[in-house]
């Protein structure tokens, strides 16, 4: 299974973008800053990243969001049908992936009886607890699709774009 998509070129006119967005108000979140109530899924954007990803995908309402992120290691809420979490870069930055000391390297390595409020409280602010097992360069308007369930962190302060992508289900006709 794929875990990681890196990929160029997300948006025509990443200067204007960055420069309009980097210039709004920004209140403090779980993961860092971001723009309260706003997203913005340009017109095509799911066409496009269907035809990146050769799936079938939609994408989650109240994404397409803006973050300038702390180094919360975290992994991202996440529904059945979730594929991919789609992130851009609106500057150079990094995004790493992590594996806890006990060996978690995703949601699903959880114990069943471990209380996960608890480890997040313990755990996801304390770098010392994680190995970073992969470190991954992105330039500004680059995009990367990674796994939601991959316990991730990225670089303080650096504004990225977070969209949620789902397999899109198909109705079944009646006939």
């Amino acid at each position: 299974m794929k875990n990681l998509i890196l990929c160029k070129s997300f948006y025509n006119d990443i200067e204007q973008l960055s420069t309009l967005i980097s210039s709004l108000e920004y209140v403090d979140c779980l993961h860092g800053k971001t723009i309260e109530d706003f997203q913005y899924v340009p017109d095509q954007t799911t066409d496009m990243l269907s035809y990146m990803l050769r799936e079938h995908i939609e994408i989650q309402p109240d994404t397409g969001t803006f973050i300038k992120p702390n180094t919360l290691v975290h992994f991202d809420n996440f529904y059945q049908h979730t594929l991919w979490t789609c992130i851009v870069a609106l500057e150079d930055t990094t995004i790493k992936l992590h594996k806890h000391e006990s060996g978690m390297a995703s949601f699903f390595d959880f114990p069943e009886d471990m209380n996960k409020d608890q480890f997040f409280i313990d755990n996801c602010m304390n770098m010392d607890k994680w190995q970073t097992v992969a470190s991954i360069n992105i330039e500004k308007n680059d995009y990367v699709f990674v796994r939601p369930w991959l316990w991730k962190s990225f670089e303080e302060d650096k504004l990225i774009q977070k969209f949620m992508l789902n397999h899109k289900l198909e109705k079944e006709s009646k006939e």
